[in-house]
């Protein structure tokens, strides 16, 4: 069984109840569906690049910006304090999450645009 995440998006671990069966971990909160993780996109808030990433967890985790080596220069050089992330969608599955996190950066053409850090 596969980590899940709930859909009900708890903003800290303190709201979320834990049950950890043999060899796993699960993420529980009574009454709700789940969530796998999210995509995300980070903004410089000085330059104004961004990065679009995906982030499996099952609360959004605002400090975690993302791991592209461009963006961590990025925010070696501007302070963790000028990047800003928000989420683009929730997603049920790993499969789900890898594909929304390709479909976001295709339709910004992330890849190709100097207005985002990833390559």
């Amino acid at each position: 069984m596969a980590s899940l995440a709930v859909k009900y998006r708890p903003q800290t671990l303190d709201e979320v109840i834990f049950i950890i069966p043999p060899n796993n971990i699960v993420w529980y909160n009574q009454g709700v569906d789940y969530m796998y993780g999210y995509v995300y996109e980070t903004e410089n808030l000085v330059n104004h690049k961004k990065y679009i990433g995906k982030k499996a967890s099952p609360i959004f985790l605002p400090e975690y910006h993302g791991s592209g080596t461009i963006l961590l220069e990025a925010v070696a050089k501007y302070g963790e304090h000028n990047f800003k992330t928000h989420i683009l969608e929730w997603c049920e599955s790993l499969e789900q999450l890898n594909e929304k996190e390709r479909y976001y950066i295709r339709i910004n053409d992330a890849v190709n645009s100097s207005n985002y850090y990833n390559i």
